[in-house]
């Protein structure tokens, strides 16, 4: 049972966060946000996450399109003209990959090449040290190991997470929602080529397993 006091801090700290998401525009951790909610609430279903649900679409719809950064057409021009220069290095070696760091090192030289065959824009003409796509990057620079690495632990604790009787523990929940949320920027930023925030997903994906397997499997669902 949640006491007042702890309801009252946590939904402080749900505001202070939007007003920060609001305030930078950062429009990958509204989808972070939006993720970790949906996660949230397939766990612990209940008439005030519906609520919350409901705030959070009006918020997330709102902070998208009055977000001071860059217009939204725009970003995805160019998240698209980076991940079209960067995904056919992965034919050269799909097992190994190009090796850490490849990225940073050998961006400017596929740079050149993917303007010979055409794939050009001046507005994103320049370096970058990350795809910001957590998934390719992992798969050009590490090879088919490396992606596994990420996609392997999201596809564990997703079937615990369906497994598990509900409503779940507020743990397993909010455990849960913060590796979704990191997952879900990391389509879009690099937030797992940081230290702290992989970190973090890492002891997200760890908390949850160990909780989850202390719980109650759920009675209904599917067994093989």
């Amino acid at each position: 049972v949640v006491s007042p006091a702890a309801r009252r801090a946590t939904e402080a700290a749900i505001g202070v966060q939007a007003l920060a998401l609001a305030a930078t525009g950062s429009r990958g951790a509204v989808l972070g946000l939006c993720a970790a909610t949906g996660a949230y609430a397939f766990l612990r279903w209940s008439r005030r996450i519906r609520l919350a649900l409901g705030g959070l679409a009006v918020f997330g719809v709102a902070a998208v399109i009055a977000s001071p950064a860059r217009p939204l057409e725009t970003t995805a021009a160019g998240r698209l003209h980076l991940w079209r220069i960067v995904a056919p290095q992965v034919h050269d070696a799909p097992l190994a990959g190009q090796g850490p760091g490849a990225v940073e090192l050998r961006f400017p030289e596929w740079q050149r090449a993917a303007a010979r065959e055409g794939v050009r824009d001046r507005r994103f003409a320049g370096l970058t040290d990350h795809v910001h796509n957590d998934y390719l990057e992992a798969l050009v620079e590490r090879g088919v190991p490396g992606l596994l690495s990420l996609l392997a632990p999201l596809g564990a604790l997703a079937w615990l997470a369906w497994r598990v009787a509900r409503p779940a523990s507020s743990i397993v929940a909010g455990s849960v929602a913060a590796v979704v949320a990191a997952s879900a920027c990391a389509l879009v930023d690099f937030p797992l080529a940081r230290p702290v925030e992989l970190t973090w997903w890492w002891v997200g994906v760890a908390l949850a397993w160990r909780v989850v397997g202390e719980e109650p499997a759920d009675a209904s669902a599917p067994r093989h």
